[in-house]
């Protein structure tokens, strides 16, 4: 609420001081109604629009104040969902010709999380929404500022304050029990940075250097209520609970960040371009953990009446990528450009574990004694690709458009893993190598109101490294228009996308169809009316390991995934001045693996009552329904109502 006000105080004054200056001004401010019937947290999960107050909209812009003012000669400003809603913007920019231009940016943003089925051991008992569960606001401010802008070399400055932030539950799996944990998040991120952007007739670029710095902590305690845990039954005659468990965690990384990029005009339509971006990423983290009640361990085959482990572990992540490329014209018909780029990422960290189990006891109640484990550990991850890609395009063959082009990855990825943390036998490490080769074409054509595109594109890999990696993936698309004046257009669309790894162990399998059609027609210049319908399917499967089976001979088992789905939208939109009208309905419907209907509808009304003044008003629907799980609990039905007034001067 503090926000709101601020920033429509801050409106208030800007357009008091716009009316004075002459500027142009629209403003849309209003309240919005919400009724939600039905499981109102899926709704905020998806929707997350509220009652209340809320500027939808305004825009203050001059394009000189005619000396008026020495420090500025002309600024604009965008404000965009302020107050009840999801998600907001505002945006400055102030310009003085030949001495600074001011750029300012603010974002914020709401996330929820309450689906009542995700990792809910109590659904079929009715609550809901689960043990899982998060809100997070994150807000952005952005500032950068040029000075002697246009100019043979510009000084830039800036800087960006990102926070995300938010309460949650989790539950924590321990002593043969899961636990239900309360959660704080707090993570800042911060970045300076300076740089230069310079145009000396051929050449032209920028160099930025810039310094990140990022605080995390998280905060999880036992919830009311949760001491016994979920599993009710007894592990080896021991009814385990806790009377107190926390968990805290916190993470510190500052990054150095370098970005170049030089632009060479060698002749009239020839260029170079080089590229240098690198970061290097120093985190260091701190967890603890601490239990007290009637506790079981296997990994030390005794009961306990406490438990406590810190941990304390550094990471430092080194990324570079240089990249040149050089573009330009042949004859005036056909365009080429070729291309390499190295990428290089260093991933190294250690580790250090102390646990302590006090007051413990063998199975048979005896030997009573605190035990100790300390865990010192050494990783790293190193890995190079290299580029190379060479394309012609040539549009100016009448009608017809042909682009072809082609490209080659070598990626070589070495794994190096401490011993005490393989779990299983034989571990992660080793020298990994990778080749992918890629060639991509695409024809277009378009004549007399009509066009027409298709492209391909084919990838295939030597050897895959992670289990979703490709050996084969093809792409195709098609897309078809006809235009008939001012009067109809008709539109169709296809894509279809093949992954395949057929080796022994691996078994990735992936298809994707996506096809729409649609048109619109304006009987009336001031009517128009426009239907799609369109379907998608996709199917996925791949075997993964179970983790209590590694040792047997067929660990595996497969996940699969269907999904069948279709859409289709109405809409619309007439100019009856001084009457605006907009009116839309869309239905889609999954018939896959997560079956669902969700319908939406919107009409939008707008007035103009003067030349300065107007009125808006806004209806909208949703209605959201579940059908791969009975019984259900996440349908909703929601009607927002917006009541607007529109200024503009």
């Amino acid at each position: 609420m503090r926000r709101t006000r601020l920033s429509l105080s801050l409106a208030s004054l800007l357009l008091a001081s716009a009316v004075q200056a002459q500027v142009v001004t629209d403003v849309e401010v209003g309240y919005r109604f919400v009724d939600v019937k039905g499981n109102e947290d899926m709704y905020r999960t998806q929707v997350g629009e509220r009652e209340g107050f809320l500027l939808r909209g305004l825009t203050l812009q001059t394009a000189d104040f005619g000396g008026k003012l020495q420090f500025i000669d002309q600024f604009r400003l965008d404000v965009a969902d302020i107050g009840a809603g999801p998600a907001g913007m505002i945006r400055l920019e102030a310009v003085r010709e030949g001495t600074y231009r001011l750029r300012f940016n603010y974002r914020h943003s709401e996330h929820t999380s309450f689906l009542p089925e995700f990792a809910n051991p109590f659904l079929g008992q009715g609550i809901i929404p689960g043990q899982h569960t998060w809100e997070r606001d994150r807000d952005v401010y952005d500032v950068e500022v040029e000075i002697l802008p246009g100019k043979a070399v510009t000084p830039i400055l800036g800087y960006t304050y990102s926070q995300y932030r938010g309460p949650g539950a989790t539950t924590y799996h321990f002593s043969q029990d899961e636990f239900r944990l309360t959660e704080k998040l707090d993570d800042k991120e911060q970045e300076f940075r300076a740089g230069l952007a310079f145009n000396a007739g051929p050449v032209n670029g920028h160099f930025i250097q810039g310094w990140r710095k990022y605080d995390s902590n998280t905060e999880l305690t036992l919830a009311p209520g949760g001491n016994n845990g979920n599993n009710s039954i007894t592990v080896l005659d021991k009814d385990v609970s806790v009377t107190d468990l926390t968990r805290t965690m916190s993470y510190e990384s500052t990054a150095p960040v370098t970005n170049a990029v030089v632009n060479f005009r060698l002749f009239e339509s020839w260029r170079l371009v080089g590229l240098y971006v690198r970061a290097k990423d120093d985190l260091d983290s701190n967890l603890s953990e601490a239990s007290a009640g009637n506790l079981v361990s296997f990994a030390i085959d005794r009961y306990a009446k406490g438990w406590r482990e810190s941990s304390s572990a550094n990471a430092i992540n080194t990324y570079w990528r240089g990249a040149g490329r050089l573009e330009g014209n042949i004859l005036n018909v056909v365009d080429v450009s070729a291309g390499f780029a190295r990428r290089e990422n260093t991933l190294e960290g250690t580790a250090l574990i102390d646990s302590l189990f006090s007051g413990t006891t063998t199975f048979t109640n005896v030997d009573p004694k605190d035990i100790r484990v300390i865990i010192d550990a050494k990783t790293g991850v190193e890995k190079t690709e290299d580029t190379w890609d060479v394309q012609a395009s040539a549009r100016h063959l009448g009608p017809v458009g042909i682009r072809v082009g082609y490209s080659q990855s070598n990626q070589d990825l070495k794994v190096s893993e401490d011993v005490s943390e393989i779990v299983i036998p034989g571990g992660q490490s080793g020298q990994y190598e990778r080749k992918i080769d890629r060639f991509d074409a695409a024809l277009s054509f378009a004549m007399a109101g009509f066009s027409f595109t298709g492209a391909y594109k084919h990838e295939s890999a030597d050897e895959p490294v992670m289990r979703t990696d490709f050996l084969d993936k093809d792409t195709f698309s098609l897309r078809a228009s006809y235009r008939f004046k001012e009067l109809l257009d008709l539109y169709g669309v296809y894509r279809d996308t093949q992954i395949e790894n057929d080796r022994t162990g691996y078994a990735y399998d992936a298809s994707m169809r996506d096809w729409r059609l649609g048109f619109s027609v304006s009987p009336i210049k001031q009517l128009t009316l426009g239907f799609n319908y369109g379907q998608s399917d996709g199917d996925t499967s791949i075997p993964y390991k179970v983790p209590y089976t590694f040792d047997n001979p067929d660990p595996t088992n497969l996940s699969y995934q269907e999904e069948s789905g279709r859409s289709w939208e109405a809409s619309l939109t007439g100019h009856l001045k001084p009457v605006t009208l907009e009116a839309g309905y869309g239905w889609y419907e999954n018939t896959g693996t997560y079956a669902l209907k969700l319908q939406r509808a919107r009409i939008m009304a707008d007035i103009d009552i003067t030349k300065l003044f107007g009125v808006a008003g806004e209806w909208c629907w949703d209605k959201y329904e579940e059908k791969y799980a009975q019984p259900v609990y996440g349908n909703y039905e929601a009607n927002r109502i917006g009541v607007f007034l529109r200024i503009h001067q």
